[in-house]
């Protein structure tokens, strides 16, 4: 149908010359004219159609065929350039394919790995007449891979498969007439805790007393601990002076996890009492037994049965209590247990979600659960690392988790500077853990050394840069003030850990090297670094057991004391087999020290190092292992802890004198004096008491057997 003169569709244009279409023979539409008309010599009835618009404007325009040829032609070039342009671009791609294919197959081929049989490195040992696993991480695990590990190790392992003999052989003994006559103890000792069965609420301090410990807490102690808050913990204990004063019947008044709570705050605080202390104030003495309570409180169903913020808040405090105290073995079963729980009620209440205020949580709140979370977070990378096992916390955002905790702010004023410094160390630190944790679980026969090398220069980089140095911790420099000490010390008792876990992954590498993969680092590079911080460690252990006040004050040498031995107690051995392989001449122990990096201390004056004997420099460093086991025996009834230095160097010193007997006769001279002193105590009467009144992973009756045996 057509309308207006024009036609409803379009007129199809023809693609061949005019002449061509007549003919109905095929036209390659060249210019000027097409090959036939050029063949025939008719080039000048060469015409094409056009588009009709193109047909009605050059009627009208001069010149319009010219201009047509000049258009075909730029078209005839365009459709050219784009046919290269097109196989250029196929041609390209191929070679990126190529290139990327031979990039990944020279990064498969060229990246260097380091081969271990990490299924050596797993395993179930019996320590302490218990059967424990041990991953790649423990001190156990890497001590039984080396070779002079498990010569060491070899009495201890004899002795706790006999005395577990002896055990089973005498299961059917009747322990009722043993109960019957167990011993009392006279005195109150931090190392006698007695059996938290049918105890009874402890009597609390009355109100002027009560408020001491509390606000004395908050000052010294909370730094350990930050995540309680003083105003709501105030709050939460008002009913004890509130309904008539003060009344002990008040007690039943508080919440379950408050009451917990305040039971490790009062006991917490009053390790911070000095000795003097104690005599001008004898009303402020808090027995252990507090804290034994509220763990029967936190377990039992109406603890655990209950969930909320202050159980999960009482129940981290009581974990992070007994990692600190000097009564408790910080790596006991029971801590470890206290943390799964913590762990999976904060994941049950939702504390790992990056949440933001909602009508449900306050501010305060909020903050709370954040530091909450991010205590857990780093407990459960340390605690993964010490056993070698994997974490139980999947990976999150921590970044973002961190960003989140500086949004929602903090309701104290001192918190704002080294509060938020500390969280953001213990991200960093967790996270770096985390990433050894995963490397060495793997199971996998190798490990890359590019992830290797990050990880070491990630450890360097928190240890010289991000932290601060042993020196100005103890010493304190501008940057601190006396009111801050208490800062001071969580840094340093996270930088001991540090270290200690520093140590094992260099000794990890030292026994698994090969000189080989890469030329960046050599087995005697790590031997290097794990010798220099054991040394460290070794003298700041020296240096603490001479003077416990030495470096924050007497108000701190209860709350420090447990890091320093607990990391020394798991190095000796370790430190004694590195020792071990100078005296066979793997080593000279004074270009060890020379290739030690810029520490603080001058460690080769204070380990007597002498550059032309290496024997009498190594003699002199199992002096100081000497000096150390002798001022532990003494403070073996103030410090539960030290227990297990003894026992790791009198197998450790027993082993190196069995080994280079004509060596070292004059260095242990003195060591029989330190074990009747020590047997002395562990006599009949006292191993009985001791026997029932701690509940620990310790074997008194091995350690009995072995001084028997000396």
């Amino acid at each position: 149908m057509k309308s207006s003169g024009y036609e409803s569709k379009r007129d199809k244009i023809s693609y061949a010359c005019g002449r061509c279409r007549k003919r109905k023979i095929k036209c390659d539409r060249k210019l000027p004219s097409c090959s036939s008309c050029s063949e025939l010599g008719e080039t000048g009835s060469c015409k094409y159609e056009s588009d009709k618009w193109q047909t009605d404007l050059m009627v009208y325009e001069p010149g319009n065929a010219q201009l047509r040829k000049e258009v075909g032609v730029l078209r005839t070039k365009i459709r050219l350039l784009e046919n290269t342009v097109s196989t250029q671009r196929v041609n390209l791609d191929a070679m990126e394919r190529n290139t990327r294919d031979e990039s990944n197959l020279y990064d498969e081929t060229d990246e260097a790995k380091l081969k271990v049989n990490m299924s050596n490195f797993h395993s179930i040992l019996l320590k302490n007449l218990r059967l424990t696993y041990y991953g790649p991480t423990n001190y156990l695990s890497l001590l039984m891979n080396d070779p002079y590990g498990t010569r060491l190790f070899a009495k201890y392992a004899e002795l706790q498969e006999k005395k577990l003999i002896e055990i089973e052989s005498h299961s059917s003994l009747d322990y009722s007439v043993l109960k019957q006559n167990r011993i009392e103890p006279d005195t109150e000792d931090c190392s006698r805790i007695p059996e938290p069965l049918q105890m009874q609420i402890p009597l609390i301090p009355r109100d002027k007393t009560l408020i001491y410990l509390v606000e004395r807490f908050f000052q010294i102690c909370y730094p350990l601990a930050p995540f309680l808050d003083k105003d709501n913990f105030m709050k939460s204990i008002s009913p004890l002076w509130e309904n008539g004063g003060y009344s002990q019947n008040n007690i039943i008044l508080l919440k379950c996890g408050t009451l917990a709570s305040l039971l490790i705050v009062l006991r917490f605080s009053s390790l911070s009492l000095s000795s003097e202390r104690y005599l001008v104030e004898p009303e402020v003495a808090i027995p252990s037994t507090y804290v034994e309570y509220s763990k029967v409180l936190l377990l039992s169903s109406k603890g655990s049965g209950r969930i909320n913020l202050s159980i999960i808040q009482a129940i981290l405090l009581l974990r992070t209590y007994k990692t600190i105290c000097p009564e408790d073995d910080n790596e006991s079963t029971d801590t470890r247990i206290l943390l799964g729980i913590a762990t999976d009620m904060a994941i049950i209440q939702g504390l790992s979600l990056n949440t933001r205020m909602n009508r449900f949580i306050s501010k305060d709140e909020l903050y709370i659960r954040k530091k909450l979370w991010l205590q857990l977070f780093y407990d459960d990378a340390s605690n993964s690392f010490n056993f070698g096992i994997q974490t139980s916390i999947c990976e999150f955002e921590t970044e973002e988790f961190a960003k989140l905790l500086e949004e929602v702010g903090t309701p104290l004023e001192n918190e704002k500077k080294y509060i938020t410094r500390q969280f953001k160390m213990k991200i960093q630190v967790a996270s770096l853990i985390r990433k050894v944790v995963l490397l060495m679980n793997h199971r996998n026969q190798e490990i890359s050394v590019s992830e290797v090398t990050n990880i070491l220069n990630d450890f360097d980089r928190l240890l010289h840069e991000e932290m601060y140095s042993f020196d100005q911790l103890i010493n304190y420099d501008s940057s601190f003030t006396s009111s801050e000490i208490s800062y001071r010390v969580s840094e340093y008792i996270m930088k001991i850990d540090l270290y200690y876990k520093s140590f094992m992954l260099y000794y990890f590498l030292f026994l698994n090297w090969d000189n080989d993969i890469s030329l960046d680092y050599s087995r005697a590079h790590f031997l290097h670094l794990a010798l220099e911080k054991g040394i460290i460690l070794t003298l700041l252990g020296d240096y603490f057991t001479k003077d416990k006040s030495f470096f924050f004050g007497p108000e701190f040498e209860k709350l420090v004391g447990t890091c320093i031995w607990s990391s020394l107690a798991k190095i000796i051995p370790s430190m004694v087999c590195l020792l071990c392989r100078s005296l066979d001449g793997e080593y000279n122990i004074f270009m060890a020290f020379k290739n030690f990096k810029s520490s603080c201390f001058d460690i080769m004056s204070w380990a007597n190092i002498d550059c032309m004997d290496n024997t009498s420099s190594i003699k002199n460093i199992l002096k100081k292992y000497q000096d150390i086991y002798q001022k532990c025996v003494q403070l073996h009834t103030k410090y539960f802890i030290t227990y297990k230095v003894c026992v790791c160097l009198h197998f450790s010193l027993d082993f190196i004198q069995n080994t280079y007997p004509t060596f070292f006769q004059d260095i242990f001279s003195k060591t029989s004096n330190s074990i009747e002193e020590l047997a002395s105590f562990l006599d009949s009467d006292n191993h009985d008491t001791l026997k029932n009144f701690i509940d620990y992973n310790f074997d008194y009756n091995l350690f009995s057997t072995f001084l028997e045996d000396s």
